[in-house]
Protein backbone atom coordinates (compact mmCIF):
# COMPACT_ATOMS: atom_id res chain seq x y z
CA UNK A 1 0.00 0.00 0.00
CA UNK A 2 2.73 2.66 0.36
CA UNK A 3 3.24 2.74 -3.36
CA UNK A 4 -0.34 3.57 -3.79
CA UNK A 5 -0.18 6.41 -0.70
CA UNK A 6 2.89 7.87 -2.43
CA UNK A 7 1.16 8.19 -5.88
CA UNK A 8 -1.89 9.72 -4.28
CA UNK A 9 0.01 12.33 -2.56
CA UNK A 10 1.63 12.94 -5.78
CA UNK A 11 -1.83 13.04 -7.09
CA UNK A 12 -2.67 15.91 -4.80
CA UNK A 13 0.12 18.03 -5.11
CA UNK A 14 -0.55 17.62 -9.13
CA UNK A 15 -4.01 19.03 -8.66
CA UNK A 16 -3.32 21.77 -6.33
CA UNK A 17 -0.59 23.31 -9.36
CA UNK A 18 -1.93 26.52 -11.18
CA UNK A 19 -3.34 24.40 -13.63
CA UNK A 20 -5.52 22.36 -11.10
CA UNK A 21 -9.08 21.55 -11.78
CA UNK A 22 -10.12 22.93 -8.54
CA UNK A 23 -8.78 26.42 -9.48
CA UNK A 24 -10.27 26.14 -13.33
CA UNK A 25 -13.59 25.61 -11.02
CA UNK A 26 -13.67 28.15 -9.14
CA UNK A 27 -12.93 30.40 -12.02
CA UNK A 28 -15.78 29.11 -13.64
CA UNK A 29 -18.17 29.28 -11.02
CA UNK A 30 -17.37 33.01 -10.04
CA UNK A 31 -16.94 33.98 -13.60
CA UNK A 32 -20.57 35.82 -14.41
CA UNK A 33 -23.11 34.46 -17.42
CA UNK A 34 -26.42 35.23 -18.63
CA UNK A 35 -27.14 31.88 -20.04
CA UNK A 36 -25.75 29.17 -17.15
CA UNK A 37 -26.27 29.17 -13.28
CA UNK A 38 -22.85 28.36 -11.14
CA UNK A 39 -24.33 24.90 -10.84
CA UNK A 40 -24.88 24.16 -14.62
CA UNK A 41 -20.74 25.15 -14.90
CA UNK A 42 -19.81 23.74 -12.11
CA UNK A 43 -21.07 20.78 -13.38
CA UNK A 44 -19.93 21.60 -16.79
CA UNK A 45 -16.19 21.99 -15.76
CA UNK A 46 -16.82 18.32 -13.34
CA UNK A 47 -17.76 16.70 -17.23
CA UNK A 48 -14.96 18.34 -18.72
CA UNK A 49 -12.15 17.46 -16.21
CA UNK A 50 -13.37 14.27 -15.21
CA UNK A 51 -11.59 11.93 -18.38
CA UNK A 52 -8.93 14.14 -18.39
CA UNK A 53 -8.00 13.82 -14.55
CA UNK A 54 -10.13 11.11 -12.87
CA UNK A 55 -9.56 8.28 -14.99
CA UNK A 56 -5.91 8.33 -15.20
CA UNK A 57 -5.32 8.83 -11.61
CA UNK A 58 -7.97 5.82 -11.08
CA UNK A 59 -5.45 3.95 -13.70
CA UNK A 60 -2.37 4.99 -11.95
CA UNK A 61 -3.84 4.59 -8.12
CA UNK A 62 -4.75 1.04 -9.36
CA UNK A 63 -1.45 -0.01 -10.97
CA UNK A 64 0.07 1.27 -7.46
CA UNK A 65 -2.15 -0.62 -5.47
CA UNK A 66 -1.05 -3.61 -7.36
CA UNK A 67 2.67 -3.80 -7.96
CA UNK A 68 3.14 -1.94 -4.29
CA UNK A 69 6.16 -0.18 -2.99
CA UNK A 70 8.77 2.10 -4.37
CA UNK A 71 8.05 0.44 -8.24
CA UNK A 72 4.53 0.48 -7.69
CA UNK A 73 4.49 3.94 -7.34
CA UNK A 74 6.75 4.54 -10.38
CA UNK A 75 4.59 2.10 -11.98
CA UNK A 76 1.47 4.49 -11.14
CA UNK A 77 3.04 7.48 -12.22
CA UNK A 78 4.06 5.59 -15.55
CA UNK A 79 0.34 4.39 -15.81
CA UNK A 80 -1.70 7.48 -15.20
CA UNK A 81 0.82 9.35 -17.33
CA UNK A 82 -0.10 6.70 -20.25
CA UNK A 83 -3.77 6.84 -19.70
CA UNK A 84 -4.01 10.91 -19.75
CA UNK A 85 -2.41 10.83 -23.11
CA UNK A 86 -4.71 8.66 -24.23
CA UNK A 87 -7.62 10.37 -22.92
CA UNK A 88 -6.59 13.37 -24.64
CA UNK A 89 -6.99 11.33 -27.76
CA UNK A 90 -10.38 10.90 -27.33
CA UNK A 91 -12.65 13.14 -29.42
CA UNK A 92 -15.60 14.14 -27.23
CA UNK A 93 -18.72 12.91 -28.06
CA UNK A 94 -20.92 16.50 -28.59
CA UNK A 95 -17.54 17.10 -31.08
CA UNK A 96 -18.42 13.95 -32.82
CA UNK A 97 -22.21 14.83 -32.83
CA UNK A 98 -21.42 18.06 -34.33
CA UNK A 99 -18.75 16.99 -37.10
CA UNK A 100 -21.66 13.95 -37.89
CA UNK A 101 -23.81 16.52 -38.39
CA UNK A 102 -21.92 18.79 -40.57
CA UNK A 103 -20.70 15.77 -42.67
CA UNK A 104 -24.40 15.03 -43.15
CA UNK A 105 -25.27 18.34 -44.72
CA UNK A 106 -21.77 18.49 -46.70
CA UNK A 107 -23.15 16.60 -50.09
CA UNK A 108 -25.97 18.59 -50.41
CA UNK A 109 -24.73 21.97 -49.72
CA UNK A 110 -22.29 21.05 -52.24
CA UNK A 111 -25.24 20.39 -54.56
CA UNK A 112 -26.57 23.65 -54.20
CA UNK A 113 -23.10 25.77 -54.37
CA UNK A 114 -22.81 24.06 -57.75
CA UNK A 115 -26.70 25.53 -58.91
CA UNK A 116 -26.19 29.01 -57.43
CA UNK A 117 -22.47 29.05 -59.25
CA UNK A 118 -23.51 27.68 -62.45
CA UNK A 119 -26.86 30.17 -62.63
CA UNK A 120 -24.10 33.09 -62.45
CA UNK A 121 -24.58 33.83 -58.90
CA UNK A 122 -20.90 35.57 -57.26
CA UNK A 123 -19.22 33.20 -54.87
CA UNK A 124 -19.68 35.68 -51.87
CA UNK A 125 -23.35 35.24 -52.38
CA UNK A 126 -24.03 31.83 -52.97
CA UNK A 127 -22.02 30.63 -49.95
CA UNK A 128 -24.35 32.91 -48.25
CA UNK A 129 -27.40 31.54 -49.51
CA UNK A 130 -26.63 28.06 -48.90
CA UNK A 131 -25.45 28.76 -45.46
CA UNK A 132 -29.04 30.16 -45.08
CA UNK A 133 -30.71 27.80 -46.29
CA UNK A 134 -28.74 24.55 -44.61
CA UNK A 135 -28.46 26.06 -41.18
CA UNK A 136 -26.20 25.24 -38.42
CA UNK A 137 -23.77 23.67 -37.79
CA UNK A 138 -22.67 23.55 -41.33
CA UNK A 139 -24.54 26.94 -42.65
CA UNK A 140 -22.60 28.62 -40.15
CA UNK A 141 -19.83 28.21 -41.34
CA UNK A 142 -20.22 28.63 -45.50
CA UNK A 143 -22.06 32.05 -44.14
CA UNK A 144 -18.64 33.58 -42.63
CA UNK A 145 -17.05 32.69 -45.40
CA UNK A 146 -19.86 34.02 -47.79
CA UNK A 147 -19.08 37.39 -45.66
CA UNK A 148 -15.36 37.02 -45.54
CA UNK A 149 -15.80 36.67 -49.48
CA UNK A 150 -17.82 39.88 -50.07
CA UNK A 151 -16.17 41.78 -47.87
CA UNK A 152 -13.30 41.85 -50.54
CA UNK A 153 -11.30 38.72 -49.37
CA UNK A 154 -9.58 36.52 -51.60
CA UNK A 155 -10.49 32.81 -51.63
CA UNK A 156 -7.07 31.90 -49.45
CA UNK A 157 -7.84 34.24 -46.65
CA UNK A 158 -11.79 33.48 -47.13
CA UNK A 159 -10.54 29.70 -46.14
CA UNK A 160 -8.20 29.50 -44.33
CA UNK A 161 -9.68 28.69 -41.34
CA UNK A 162 -10.91 25.73 -42.94
CA UNK A 163 -7.87 24.51 -44.71
CA UNK A 164 -7.80 21.60 -41.95
CA UNK A 165 -11.46 21.35 -41.10
CA UNK A 166 -12.15 17.38 -41.58
CA UNK A 167 -14.92 18.41 -43.73
CA UNK A 168 -15.04 21.62 -45.37
CA UNK A 169 -10.92 21.19 -46.80
CA UNK A 170 -11.65 19.77 -49.85
CA UNK A 171 -13.91 22.69 -50.77
CA UNK A 172 -11.20 25.11 -49.38
CA UNK A 173 -8.48 23.76 -51.49
CA UNK A 174 -10.73 23.47 -54.45
CA UNK A 175 -11.88 27.33 -54.25
CA UNK A 176 -8.21 28.61 -53.50
CA UNK A 177 -7.13 26.39 -56.66
CA UNK A 178 -10.10 27.73 -58.67
CA UNK A 179 -9.78 31.19 -58.10
CA UNK A 180 -12.34 33.55 -59.36
CA UNK A 181 -13.46 31.02 -62.14
CA UNK A 182 -16.88 29.92 -60.76
CA UNK A 183 -17.51 27.26 -63.64
CA UNK A 184 -14.28 25.24 -62.06
CA UNK A 185 -15.31 25.60 -58.73
CA UNK A 186 -18.91 24.36 -59.43
CA UNK A 187 -17.33 21.45 -61.17
CA UNK A 188 -15.57 20.27 -58.27
CA UNK A 189 -18.49 21.06 -55.66
CA UNK A 190 -20.21 18.73 -58.18
CA UNK A 191 -17.58 15.87 -58.03
CA UNK A 192 -16.46 16.64 -53.85
CA UNK A 193 -20.47 16.14 -53.27
CA UNK A 194 -20.39 12.29 -55.40
CA UNK A 195 -17.21 11.26 -53.81
CA UNK A 196 -18.91 12.25 -49.85
CA UNK A 197 -21.70 10.36 -50.70
CA UNK A 198 -19.39 7.22 -51.70
CA UNK A 199 -17.67 7.77 -48.36
CA UNK A 200 -20.95 8.13 -46.65
CA UNK A 201 -22.69 4.79 -48.22
CA UNK A 202 -18.79 3.21 -47.33
CA UNK A 203 -19.40 4.01 -43.79
CA UNK A 204 -22.70 3.11 -43.04
CA UNK A 205 -22.09 -0.44 -44.92
CA UNK A 206 -19.08 -0.59 -42.36
CA UNK A 207 -21.14 0.31 -39.39
CA UNK A 208 -23.50 -2.25 -40.29
CA UNK A 209 -20.92 -4.66 -40.58
CA UNK A 210 -19.65 -4.18 -37.42
CA UNK A 211 -23.24 -4.08 -35.82
CA UNK A 212 -23.73 -7.54 -37.30
CA UNK A 213 -20.55 -9.14 -35.49
CA UNK A 214 -21.42 -7.12 -32.55
CA UNK A 215 -24.91 -9.05 -32.99
CA UNK A 216 -23.48 -12.42 -32.98
CA UNK A 217 -21.07 -12.51 -30.77
CA UNK A 218 -23.59 -13.42 -27.76
CA UNK A 219 -24.95 -16.04 -29.58
CA UNK A 220 -20.92 -17.28 -30.49
CA UNK A 221 -20.66 -17.10 -26.30
CA UNK A 222 -23.68 -19.07 -25.58
CA UNK A 223 -22.37 -21.95 -27.96
CA UNK A 224 -18.89 -21.88 -26.70
CA UNK A 225 -19.36 -23.58 -23.72
CA UNK A 226 -21.32 -26.80 -26.10
CA UNK A 227 -18.24 -26.93 -28.33
CA UNK A 228 -15.71 -26.81 -25.70
CA UNK A 229 -17.67 -29.79 -23.95
CA UNK A 230 -18.93 -31.45 -27.47
CA UNK A 231 -15.89 -31.35 -29.51
CA UNK A 232 -12.49 -30.41 -27.57
CA UNK A 233 -13.33 -32.47 -24.49
CA UNK A 234 -13.58 -36.19 -25.95
CA UNK A 235 -10.88 -35.43 -28.27
CA UNK A 236 -8.40 -34.40 -25.27
CA UNK A 237 -9.76 -36.81 -22.88
CA UNK A 238 -9.67 -39.64 -26.16
CA UNK A 239 -5.47 -38.04 -26.62
CA UNK A 240 -5.20 -38.64 -23.15
CA UNK A 241 -6.85 -42.60 -22.92
CA UNK A 242 -4.08 -43.76 -25.77
CA UNK A 243 -1.15 -41.89 -24.51
CA UNK A 244 -1.28 -42.05 -20.76
CA UNK A 245 -0.21 -45.63 -19.22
Amino acid sequence: MTGSWAFLAVAVIALRGPAGAARRLAVAIARPSRRRSPGQRWLTEIRRDGRRRITPLAAGFAVATFVGGLGGLAAGIGAAMLAHRLVRRLEPAGVRRWQALRRAAFPDALDLLSCCLVAGQPLASALRHVGAAIGRPLGSDLVRVGQLAGLGAGPATAWQAHLADPVLAPVARAAARSADSGSALAEACRRLADEARAEASARGEASARQAEALAMLPLGLCFLPAFVCLGVVPTVLGIAAEVLP
